[in-house]
């Protein structure tokens, strides 16, 4: 029997239960994220047994490139990948300040901040631990952090949505506040307007019918050019 052997390509993959530590460097990176953003789902995906690695926000890679190391840039205030280690260290920008994915537009900048020798965090079974609950590989490919249930929405998109919220309730209040008004308005004035009608209306016995007519006959109502209307003094009074 011929025995089949898994392509060099997959033999170099890791299982799941040999991931590699995070670099002191992308843990920092991976603790600022979850700090400004921990709804988001932040982990850090290995390429195999290389020790390229990228950012995944909510399963989903920042770029299709990895990276060296990633690293939390205090100078900028932003998270970059580290494309070269220099001297200059040329990083590329992917979370800015606010906690914004840049996008897959590359924004390269010189890091001075990030140490090409800085250790692996292996210092107790508590920081490796943690570090292997942020950490999914290519074979892997954990969607979030924790392995739980995380929000859809951003800390931000939630502020967003309960502002919409307030002002969608605010304006029902006032349509309504405003409907209450006129409604209120309608009582009052209804009885105001009765009486006043009623004071400002002619008597009975003020209207002269036959007067009336002859007003009517002799063309009072009409305008001067219009062909109906009488002239003359003779036209006026039969």
């Amino acid at each position: 029997h011929q025995t089949i052997r898994p392509p060099p390509e997959q033999e170099r993959q890791p299982s799941r239960s040999s991931k590699m530590p995070l670099t002191e460097s992308s843990r920092k990176a991976l603790l600022h994220l979850k700090a400004i953003r921990p709804y988001d789902g932040w982990t850090i995906e290995m390429h195999g047994t290389t020790k390229e690695i990228r950012v995944v926000r909510r399963g989903i890679p920042l770029t299709d490139n990895y990276f060296n190391d990633i690293h939390y840039d205090a100078i900028s205030d932003s998270v970059v990948g580290i494309l070269v280690k220099g001297p200059p260290t040329k990083a590329q920008v992917l979370v800015d300040e606010h906690g914004k994915p840049i996008g897959r537009t590359p924004a390269i900048i010189h890091v001075t901040t990030w140490n090409p020798n800085a250790p692996y965090s292996r210092n107790n079974q508590k920081s490796r631990a943690s570090n292997q609950a942020g950490v999914s590989t290519t074979s892997s490919a954990t969607p979030t952090a924790t392995g739980g249930v995380q929000s859809q929405f951003s800390q931000e998109q939630n502020q967003l949505l309960l502002k919409y919220a307030g002002f969608a309730i605010a304006f029902a209040v006032a349509v309504k506040a405003l409907m209450n008004a006129v409604f209120a308005l309608y009582i009052i004035l209804l009885p105001i307007l009765y009486l006043y009608a009623l004071s400002t209306a002619p008597h009975e016995d003020s209207f002269d019918a036959k007067k009336e007519l002859k007003r009517v006959m002799r063309g009072h109502h009409l305008p001067e050019d219009h062909p109906d209307k009488p002239k003359g003094w003779f036209s006026e009074t039969l």
